[in-house]
This record gives C-alpha cells, sequence and structure tokens, in this order.
C-alpha cells in the first residue's frame, strides 16, 4: 500500500474514533444531568436539581459534547430582580453542583464555536461573555436597541 493512501486511513479512522468519542457521552447515563433520556414523553427537567433557584426562566444550553449545562433562572415573574444564569459542568465522574455565572441576565445561548455565551438583559438588549482558558469573561453589552 502507498503511503499517503495508508496516512488517508489512518486519519480517517481516528476522526472516526473522536466523533463516536463524542456521540457517546450523549447515550450515555450521565448525559443531560443524569436524567432520563429525551424522548416522546414530556416530564419536567431535573426538578430535584434546577428548583434550588425558584423559576427556571427561558432557554437553556448544552454544549456541544454535553458535559456544560448553562439555565437561566429567577425568583419571581415581576422583574429581573433576582435573576441569573447558572452553570453546571461534568468532570468525568459527576455533575457539579450549580454555580453563579452571572447575574441580572438570562436566557444563555452558546455560539457555534462555543468560544461566546450570549444573555438577554432587561430591556431586550444583548450581552456576551468571551470564554477565554475555559473561563467565562464578565459580560460586555454586544446589543444595545429598543424593539415594541
Amino acid at each position: 500500500m502507498n503511503k499517503p493512501i495508508f496516512l488517508s486511513i489512518i486519519l480517517l479512522v481516528s476522526l472516526c474514533a473522536n466523533i463516536n468519542a463524542q456521540t457517546n457521552f450523549w447515550s450515555s447515563k450521565d448525559a443531560y444531568l443524569g436524567q432520563v433520556l429525551p424522548n416522546d414523553t414530556p416530564r419536567i427537567f431535573a426538578p430535584a436539581l434546577l428548583a434550588d433557584s425558584g423559576i427556571v426562566l427561558g432557554r437553556v444550553a448544552f454544549s456541544k459534547n454535553g458535559k456544560e449545562f448553562y439555565y437561566g433562572y429567577a425568583r419571581h415573574w415581576f422583574d429581573f430582580n433576582g435573576t441569573g444564569v447558572k452553570q453546571i459542568n461534568f468532570d468525568g465522574k459527576q455533575w457539579s453542583k450549580p454555580k453563579v455565572l452571572v447575574e441580572n441576565l438570562a436566557t444563555p445561548t452558546l455560539s457555534i464555536d462555543e468560544t461566546r455565551l450570549f444573555f438577554g438583559g432587561q430591556n431586550s438588549d444583548v450581552w456576551q461573555s468571551e470564554k477565554v482558558n475555559d473561563v467565562w469573561g464578565t459580560p460586555t453589552l454586544f446589543l444595545d436597541k429598543a424593539y415594541g
């Protein structure tokens, strides 16, 4: 076998193994915060884990590999006082307890490359945080436009 074909086969096999490793977590018992895997039957997601915040508010976000989870929370429905976003991570053995990532922002949305996390603010403004060395920075105003 000539060398370029052999190297191409090795590269293809290693890429397939990497893709398989990423998808295996999603079907493991640890995926989805260790909850029952999603199916056609609606059920409340992680009620004992997420209820510590009062109300799970708006959208949630999982990282592509499924090992980071972000969700918005609120103490009540009336204003942004008591709102924020929490993060939960899987360390390879267990999920961490929720930790506050930001306060007074909600609706976490990951960028496609997962280097930015976007948040909704009080007046339809959008904030962003950049991830540097696996640490999220302080959110900065990304878009401030009056709607309505």
